[in-house]
């Protein structure tokens, strides 16, 4: 778990270091189209924090449908912020640095929100395996008929076949009562 925790703990630093790259990339763009002061500070705000909103969309906090949006979110912001980190490059390799450190980001978020540690896995299976349990035992309460609610799945198939043997009985005895009063009925007739 620890090992676990230190591997996120790296991800948000990288996470932490492309955002300041790309916020430094964001406010040199905006200068080279001529925006200046608080215009040129306010553009990373404006898609990289949208790509962060995405992101905090798509946690396990929210539904099927919000995480979609927040993907859809984040793909568009992530495109725009390439551009611009590659635009705001002065020369090609401060455009690939540009697009290096979005591709990291996008990569290392991915990436932190599958990081699971084994126990974190065997202990969902566990609690998948004893959920499906109890649905199996609801599943028999559920149908269990006999006037004294049965414990066990087992108890309550042991109580329908005895009631099934004690039912197959009494029809057979109800024929041979049926067939010795036929019997008796035709000896009395003749």
């Amino acid at each position: 778990m620890r090992k676990v925790t230190f591997v996120k703990a790296i991800v948000k630093l990288y996470f932490i270091t492309a955002l300041g790259f790309s916020f430094d990339h964001f406010i040199h763009a905006a200068e080279k189209v001529g925006l200046h002061g608080i215009g040129a500070v306010s553009m990373p705000f404006a898609i990289d924090g949208l790509a962060v909103v995405g992101m905090v969309l798509r946690s396990k906090d929210f539904d099927n449908t919000t995480n979609k949006i927040g993907l859809w979110l984040q793909m568009i912001c992530g495109t725009l912020s390439l551009a611009v980190n590659i635009y705001a490059g002065n020369t090609i390799g401060e455009s690939i640095q540009g697009a290096v450190w979005v591709v990291l980001y996008v990569t290392l978020e991915s990436v932190s929100g599958k990081i699971k540690s084994r126990k974190a896995v065997e202990d969902a299976d566990a609690i998948a395996q004893a959920e499906a349990a109890i649905a199996a035992a609801s599943a028999w309460l559920s149908v269990c008929t006999h006037p004294t609610t049965c414990t066990s799945e087992a108890q309550c198939q042991s109580k329908t076949s005895a009631a099934v043997k004690r039912s197959k009985t009494m029809a057979r005895k109800a024929r041979l009562v049926k067939t010795q009063n036929a019997a008796l009925a035709s000896l009395v007739s003749a």
